[in-house]
């Protein structure tokens, strides 16, 4: 059975605290592992009595590079150009960040969506393991993909995708299997 290649924006983590306390694991350990999946500094950190969550910060969505962010990547992944500038359009009437999470969240487009999934994070020198949540807003979905071990090709797109990219909203990046 196959999975879908996902290629988004990391709009949140969610880190349960249960997970943590079963697999020995402290908040210091979730922030070594974290910091190398996701520039922190771009999201907001709220604890609840379940769980650390890690949300990219309002204004990285309403700063206006989105559009021109989204724009880019249509061009470079040969997306389909009237779905992508209907996309576009329906983006550029939105002025809130809530606006473009509800948008992304009702699917009507294969390349502009919503996604959760679940994803083992190595952290703290010993290097214990923890399966967290990320949602992301996926700019490009692609599939089936029956293939294992992607690990390091994902993060390679990733680090191109981020190289010498002028929007900061590139940063939050995120690609994985799912």
């Amino acid at each position: 059975m196959g999975e879908y290649i996902q290629e988004g924006l990391c709009y949140k983590v969610k880190v349960s605290k249960t997970r943590m306390d079963n697999n020995k694991v402290n908040y210091e350990d979730i922030m070594e592992g974290l910091v190398k999946e996701i520039p922190l500094k771009l999201y907001d950190v709220e604890e609840t009595e379940n769980n650390y969550s890690f949300t990219l910060k309002d204004e990285i969505l309403e700063s206006g590079q989105l559009t021109e962010f989204l724009t880019e990547q249509y061009k470079l992944l040969n997306a389909n150009e009237d779905k992508s500038k209907e996309i576009i359009a329906k983006l550029t009437d939105f002025n809130k960040s809530d606006d473009i999470i509800k948008f992304a969240k009702e699917k009507s487009y294969e390349n502009f969506q919503f996604s959760s999934m679940y994803h083992n994070l190595d952290c703290g020198k010993r290097r214990k393991s923890i399966m967290i949540e990320y949602e992301l807003i996926n700019f490009y979905v692609v599939g089936k993909i029956v293939m294992e071990c992607y690990n390091e090709f994902l993060s390679y797109i990733e680090t191109l995708i981020k190289w010498n990219n002028p929007y900061k909203v590139s940063e939050a990046v995120k690609i994985m299997i799912g």
